[in-house]
């Protein structure tokens, strides 16, 4: 697996592309609560699979970016 350079606006740009499907999943629960509709029968199997992979991916980059701050501050004590 290779590593990709992601530059703080790379990181915003997936951020709101994730942002954005949050917005259509949420419009699509009103429009059922407006519409008293109880529920919506969908095949969610791989999307709950990719939800809890990219939380783990999310989580990975955090503890890395962490490590590397840490880093940083050991380097460069202020």
């Amino acid at each position: 697996m290779t590593l990709q350079p992601y530059s703080p606006e790379k990181m915003e740009k997936l951020a709101l592309r994730l942002l954005d499907i949050s917005a259509q999943l949420r419009s699509i629960a009103k429009d059922q609560r407006t519409n008293q509709l109880e529920e919506l029968r969908v095949n969610d199997k791989k999307a709950l699979v990719w939800c809890e992979n990219l939380e783990i991916w999310a989580q990975k980059n955090r503890n890395s970016l962490d490590l590397v701050l840490k880093q940083m501050k050991n380097e460069n004590p202020s």
